[in-house]
């Protein structure tokens, strides 16, 4: 009736002492998976905050010339004023 079969990984933490959790190949192959999962999970985080930061950046950049180019015709308009005189 009883089997060499290992309990579910999630009560192992509760019947294993620490030594022991730190080197059972299932909670080593539970812990590998997460950090790959938390690793590509804050790759694509990083991802996500660059590219939204280069679209901020694009449109500031897109906006401040606009301004510049209104700027430079107020300028313009006002030398031309100022040179009619």
């Amino acid at each position: 009736m009883f089997t060499n079969r290992r309990p579910n990984p999630i009560f192992c933490f509760v019947r294993l002492s620490p030594d022991e959790a730190a080197v059972d190949p299932v909670i080593r192959c539970i812990v590998v998976e997460q950090t790959k999962q938390w690793t590509e999970l804050m790759e694509k985080h990083r991802k996500e905050e660059w590219d939204t930061l280069k679209a901020h950046l694009q449109s500031q950049e897109d906006l401040l010339k606009k301004l510049m180019e209104s700027a430079h015709v107020n300028q313009l308009k006002q030398l031309q004023a100022k040179q009619e005189r």
